[in-house]
């Protein structure tokens, strides 16, 4: 089983585990902090290739195996049992983390633990979503907990909209638009050509027809937007939505309103995705700093070692599923901390 795992692990996995799998460090240890530019630019280098961890566990199921799993009771009992061979009852920082205590990371590798969270979780709250191909999924309501598991909600809020497939029909749509856009435009060009004497000729009726199509399909945009951040909304409970209510309320449809980057707009916000995202990456930054995925990162590299009492295994995959969360921890690149040298490679 561990021979079929080595080859799915990227680069910075296998260049992780090369070097926390050392016993102990130098006997002169000393902390490098990373470059902010450099860092940032190696978190989008390696987007576009990583793989996301939990894809499995957020999908549909397919089967009534693995229904079985997914937002029950059963679930969380196997996810705890996963989480105490990672690290084991007891398994303390100076095991797992060169220099420990010098600096914490957004996500540790051993699994914060919130006791009220687990009196709650066994008897959490789940939205049932009806998917296109008539499949159901339940998907956790979001009430509290611990850092990780915030982040692990929003994944899943993502996936669950785009198994959904709010994000496909909005991106045809969009794309329906800007052509019949241009037809229209191609109308309204052919109609003032026109020279002829006829009160209601072929031309003018083009131009009805395709006005009557661009704005019908604003309203399907406008429909499966609203659709997009209702859902996200549910997968909240009361107290927990307030955050997000409060993000809105500073984010779409007033004026004036600061971007990720600072900068204020005059003009008025309208909801789209990508207003939607700026929006998700607000609702991490109530939780996370604006450098999390950098230091993320620099943990994972330089700060991990093999735990003895951790089999290879298991500490490999609590490795890849800390890498997997760099795709969704906000980064300096969207900022205000950003320079003209940060770029998104």
């Amino acid at each position: 089983m561990v021979a079929n795992i080595f080859p799915q692990l990227r680069c910075t996995i296998s260049s992780c585990v090369a070097c926390t799998i050392r016993c102990a460090p130098s006997s002169t240890p000393v902390l490098h902090l990373p470059n902010t530019n450099e860092s940032s630019q190696a978190v989008y280098a390696d987007r576009s290739h990583r793989q996301n961890f939990l894809r499995t566990v957020s999908s549909a199921p397919k089967s009534f195996f693995k229904a079985l799993f997914i937002g029950t009771r059963l679930g969380i009992a196997l996810r705890r049992m996963s989480h105490a061979k990672v690290a084991p009852e007891g398994l303390k920082p100076q095991e797992c983390e060169r220099n420990a205590g010098r600096s914490k990371p957004p996500i540790p590798y051993i699994p914060e633990k919130d006791v009220l969270q687990e009196a709650v979780d066994s008897s959490a709250n789940t939205l049932k979503l009806t998917l296109p191909h008539k499949v159901e999924l339940r998907v956790p309501v979001w009430s509290k907990g611990t850092p990780e598991q915030f982040l692990v909600h929003v994944q899943s809020a993502l996936d669950a909209i785009r198994q959904k497939g709010l994000q496909s029909a909005l991106d045809k749509a969009i794309k329906d638009k800007e052509e019949l856009t241009k037809k229209l435009t191609t109308a309204i060009e052919a109609y003032g050509n026109y020279k002829g004497r006829d009160e209601n000729p072929p031309e003018k009726k083009d131009v009805a027809k395709a006005t009557e199509a661009v704005a019908r399909e604003k309203e399907t945009i406008e429909s499966l937007i609203t659709q997009v951040f209702q859902l996200y909304s549910n997968l909240l409970t009361e107290e927990a939505r307030r955050p997000w209510c409060k993000i809105l309320g500073e984010q779409i449809d007033v004026t004036p309103w600061s971007d990720l980057f600072g900068v204020e707009h005059a003009e008025k916000r309208h909801r789209s995705w990508r207003s939607f995202m700026d929006c998700v990456t607000f609702h991490l930054l109530t939780v996370f700093r604006s450098d999390a995925a950098e230091t993320q990162r620099f943990y994972i590299s330089n700060g991990l070692k093999k735990p003895n009492r951790v089999p290879i295994r298991q500490f490999v995959q609590r490795v890849q599923q800390l890498d997997g969360y760099l795709d969704r921890l906000p980064c300096l690149f969207y900022s205000k901390c950003t320079t003209k040298l940060t770029k998104e490679v």
